[in-house]
């Protein structure tokens, strides 16, 4: 059995040039998106494949120039474009524009999940790619054959190219390794093929040999272990988990990515003016099909009950952290389930979208409770969490104008960055980044003031109120000292109850294989928006991550409104983090939850990740929808994300002033048109949309 601490102590055992290197040179707080005044707006994110990042520097320089800073690739990872990616140009031209600008932030956008496999190949060894479960073949495999027999198929599929992209034959790549009748593999005889067709009747593999200028290699009868490498796209994916195998210098697949991080941003580095790294796609969830520690046997990750996978990825980031210290910014998507929660590690996170990548409005909780918790709890010396306004939805796009005007809005009321400067975020025809100054006060959201009180959680619960409570047979909901519920595990759980636990982890992948705590209520709703408010607190980090900061995740759901016309799924795809620390007000917003006559004995239920007590307090469900506001020292910032029109008295809230919109530079823009606002006790918000507004 694993020590259940092991991750924390099994760091990077293989030194990298620089190890102890002083990486103090930089001066993160010296960059202006890092201090106090707002919008935080304008980072150049990504672009790496527009035209003009071709040849000349004066045209890469117009690309980006005029904003706070820039999030985008220098290297070529997992772009095949060497005439557009050449490291060594894009290099000069980082630390040209940076001499030039010394107070923008630059972060490196670099994939944490897979790269092309020529990027670096020869510092990667065949074992630290991530494979799927495979087979051991029987019958031998000479040097020339391309069908091969395997004694099933299921494992294999050749797999469906990128929406809008062409099939290629890169995309589906096997391993064959030598492994004998004792499970010992013997790497150094291996092999990559491309995957052309997959005959589940004859039970037999077509490939072409000698994938990636390996081999062709011949096997012995029954001495061959064929698998499926994981990629994304014709990217390989690396093995993060805890138990990569390590290469014959000792080294691991995170090894190796420490070792070429310190390449680059290391003083003389071609990276050097890089403030950080803003990891892309980095997940701690894996489908149940791969098997990390290479033993033959699927396992997704979870190990002897331990989600070994996402510990690795915490290891890297933590290691990445030691190397380089409290000065180099780290930066990673924490928009989905899977994504990394390293409170305490990473400065902050990226919403990629401002909901997610298809989602620019609709799941717009998941977006406050996520950011509102890394700005409450995150230990980092530096927090930056930022917003990316891109609008995957073609719907969404439709109205790129508001949904971009919407999502800078949010991201300045939540006190998070944003990328992609609109006029707004510079004070239109002034020009002037940073307009807005200093927060004068946190947040507010009108809807928490409303008295449409569905039902509120008393201090001290009743019979009737704790009766109102229901779930699993395995959980047990009981009175908290703090006040309010005490959800935790059942003990003694029945034989039968383990034993359906047991067979969903057999099906599910990650960390839906691993324990969790579900409860629920009912409640008649009336007419109209659902909004739902509470204080969440854990006794326990997340499963795995004893002695961190890193919290669990608690779902919340509302039967039969998934199919509700005007917002769809994704308007319950909402979620947010419990941590030990302290309680944390999360928040829940349904639109249209009650519907236009109101719905009776709906059921809203909540499930948390891991089986550790949860503790839930001061719960109200309110008939509201939600409007958020925020003041600054020269302006207010306002925010109506319901369907239907909103209003605020911006003098009751932030007092007498001079309030003003500001003057857009296109004179047919009708929001932004420089005039007084004429009656500033009732400003009005149009649906799904957000405001600038000026004050003197």
């Amino acid at each position: 059995m694993l020590p259940r601490f092991s991750m924390f102590v099994l760091l990077a055992v293989f030194p990298v040039r620089g190890w102890g290197q002083d990486f103090s040179f930089r001066k993160p707080l010296e960059k202006e998106v890092l201090g106090e005044s707002f919008p935080k707006a304008g980072l150049v994110f990504r672009g790496e494949n527009r035209r003009e990042t071709g040849p000349d520097y004066e045209d890469w320089e117009q690309d980006v120039a005029g904003n706070v800073g820039i999030i985008r690739k220098f290297v070529r990872e997992e772009l095949n474009h060497p005439d557009r990616m050449d490291e060594a140009r894009l290099s000069s031209y980082l630390n040209r524009y940076a001499a030039a600008h010394p107070l923008e932030l630059f972060l490196l956008h670099f994939n944490s999940r897979a790269k092309l496999f020529d990027f670096h190949a020869d510092k990667f060894w065949v074992g630290h790619y991530l494979q799927q479960q495979g087979v051991q073949c029987q019958e031998a495999i000479d040097r020339d054959q391309t069908v091969i027999a395997v004694p099933g198929t299921n494992r294999f599929k050749v797999q469906k190219p990128f929406p809008g992209q062409p099939a290629r034959i890169e995309d589906s790549v096997l391993l064959l390794v030598e492994r004998d009748q004792e499970g010992v593999f013997h790497w150094e005889n291996h092999e990559f093929v491309f995957l052309v067709n997959v005959n589940a009747d004859d039970k037999t593999l077509t490939v072409r040999r000698g994938a990636h200028h390996t081999g062709p290699a011949s096997f012995k009868a029954g001495q061959c272990y064929v698998t499926q490498i994981k990629q994304y796209r014709d990217r390989l994916v690396f093995n993060l988990s805890l138990d990569c195998p390590r290469s014959p210098n000792g080294q691991q697949a995170a090894d190796v990515l420490l070792a070429l991080f310190d390449s680059w941003f290391c003083q003389g580095g071609p990276l050097e003016p890089m403030d950080g790294i803003a990891f892309d796609v980095q997940y701690w969830d894996i489908s149940s099909n791969f098997d990390t520690n290479v033993d033959g046997i699927a396992d997704g990750g979870i190990i002897r009950g331990q989600p070994r996978w996402a510990q690795g990825v915490y290891r890297f980031s933590k290691s990445i952290r030691e190397h380089f210290g409290d000065d180099f910014i780290i930066t990673s998507d924490g928009h989905r389930k899977a994504n990394s929660q390293a409170i305490g590690i990473h400065n902050g996170i990226e919403s990629e979208g401002l909901v997610q990548h298809n989602d620019g409005w609709r799941g717009i909780s998941r977006t406050v409770n996520t950011h509102q918790y890394w700005n409450t709890f995150n230990t980092s010396a530096i927090n930056f969490n930022y917003i990316v306004t891109k609008l995957v939805d073609r719907q969404d796009a439709k109205a790129a104008t508001r949904l971009h005007r919407f999502a800078h809005a949010m991201a300045a009321c939540l006190g998070v960055g944003c990328t992609d400067a609109i006029e707004d975020v510079i004070k239109g025809t002034e020009q002037e980044h940073f307009w807005l100054g200093k927060a004068v006060g946190p947040m507010v959201n009108l809807a928490e003031t409303s008295n449409q009180v569905v039902y509120r959680m008393p201090d001290v619960l009743g019979d009737d109120d704790l009766g109102r409570w229901s779930s699993a047979d395995d959980v047990l909901i009981s009175r908290s000292s703090d006040g309010g519920l005490r959800i935790g595990r059942r003990k003694g759980s029945s034989a039968e109850l383990d034993s359906e636990r047991a067979d969903r982890a057999s099906k599910a992948d990650g960390y839906a294989a691993l324990p969790s705590l579900s409860f629920e209520m009912t409640l008649d709703l009336p007419p109209g928006d659902l909004f739902v408010t509470l204080d969440v607190r854990s006794e326990s980090a997340r499963e795995g991550f004893s002695g961190t900061e890193v919290p669990r995740l608690m779902t919340f759901d509302l039967a039969g409104h998934y199919d509700d016309p005007q917002v769809g799924p994704r308007g319950l795809d909402i979620w947010t983090l419990a941590g030990q620390r302290d309680y944390f007000a999360s928040e829940f917003y349904v639109r249209n939850a009650g519907g236009d006559e109101g719905r009776d004995n709906v059921r809203m239920r909540f499930e948390i990740d891991g089986p550790g007590d949860l503790y839930l307090k001061n719960l109200v469900v309110r008939n509201a929808s939600v409007f958020y506001a925020r003041e600054f020292e020269h302006g207010v910032v306002v925010v109506n994300p319901s369907l239907q029109p909103g209003a605020i008295n911006l003098i009751e809230h932030f007092g007498q002033h001079d309030y003003a919109a500001i003057r857009s530079s296109d004179p047919r823009d009708s929001v932004n048109n420089g005039l007084a606002i004429a009656n500033p006790a009732a400003l009005k918000v149009e649906p799904v949309s957000g405001l600038f507004i000026s004050k003197q």
